[in-house]
């Protein structure tokens, strides 16, 4: 029987998790060890959350460490494990050069674009606020910079009409998942050779939180991917009767209006009027209450045709 190449899987968000089951379930591969980073306050009331890698690390009973930093100790525990690669997905740290040249297949990354497009921290994200069409997955080996290496392999999608960040990432998850076991057997197998990037770079950069704050004088087409970007965490947000709202669904519409007033209440949606066109708002999350649709929402606060959204 062959021997199953060793891999060391470094990853904490939940983008990383289907891959890391599709590995250890693959008969292929041997997950030799999980890294991810430790458990974090989050959320409302800052409760202590488990990384979901580390959840599924533990749910398949593999080896696991949690670390924020990947010190001498840490490459000293890689290293007595003889990995033939160690693949990075959605782990958050700079990979250090030690680390980089430990292998025989170095440290291969999973990044949710089509690369060079959307390096950095937030490239679902970007990738809606910029009205891509298209999307993907990028396996690349990583060098010292950010998302920078060789490409091994890009596998495409079309980003679909109305998708949230959310649905886009998971997604893109289950396609990195379809595809892993394959590009590392081929990779390693020295049937895919990386190459480097082509074409314009763009930068995914952090989403900073006046980002989230909707501007109802921009156009109706930017502040539908705004809505789309940010849902379902961490919401584009505006205030209706001086208590914030965040937008979870929305889509563009053509009514014209004074910017942030309610045009009109329908089983459809809340529509408010933008700079040019309106804003159907379809799904909701009032301050301080669970997610809920629009029409829930006119129930319960009554929103009135001409009452504005925003600023007062």
């Amino acid at each position: 029987m062959q021997d199953l190449d060793r891999i060391v899987f470094l990853g904490s968000g939940p983008f990383g998790v289907p891959s890391l089951s599709a590995l250890a379930s693959s008969g292929r591969f041997d997950v030799t060890l999980v890294l991810t980073r430790p458990d974090a306050a989050a959320g409302r009331g800052l409760r202590t959350r488990c990384p979901p890698v580390a959840s599924e690390a533990e749910r398949l009973s593999l080896p696991l460490v949690r670390s924020d930093r990947l010190d001498s100790g840490i490459a000293g525990r890689i290293s007595s494990l003889r990995p033939a690669l160690l693949l990075t997905a959605d782990f958050g740290l700079l990979i250090p050069p030690g680390l980089l040249s430990m292998a025989p297949g170095g440290v291969v990354n999973i990044h949710p674009s089509l690369l060079p497009r959307h390096r950095g921290a937030e490239p679902v994200a970007w990738t809606i606020l910029d009205g891509d069409g298209e999307t993907g997955v990028s396996f690349l080996r990583s060098d010292e910079g950010w998302d920078t290496g060789p490409l091994i392999f890009a596998a495409r999608t079309q980003v679909a009409e109305g998708e949230t960040a959310g649905e886009l990432e998971e997604r893109l998850a289950a396609l990195a998942a379809g595809w892993i076991v394959t590009v590392l057997d081929a990779y390693l197998g020295g049937r895919m050779e990386p190459r480097p990037q082509e074409g314009e770079a763009s930068r995914a950069r952090r989403i900073p939180r006046r980002m989230l704050d909707m501007d109802w004088g921009r156009s109706c087409t930017e502040l539908e991917r705004t809505v789309l970007a940010f849902s379902p965490r961490p919401g584009a947000r505006t205030l209706f009767r001086g208590r914030s709202v965040k937008l979870l669904r929305a889509r563009a519409a053509g009514s014209e209006g004074s910017p942030g007033a309610v045009i009109s209440v329908s089983a459809e949606g809340i529509e408010v009027a933008c700079g040019s066109g309106s804003l159907v708002v379809t799904h909701l999350q009032p301050e301080s209450r669970p997610a809920m649709s629009a029409a829930a929402f006119a129930a319960g606060y009554r929103p009135l045709p001409g009452e504005r959204l925003g600023a007062p």
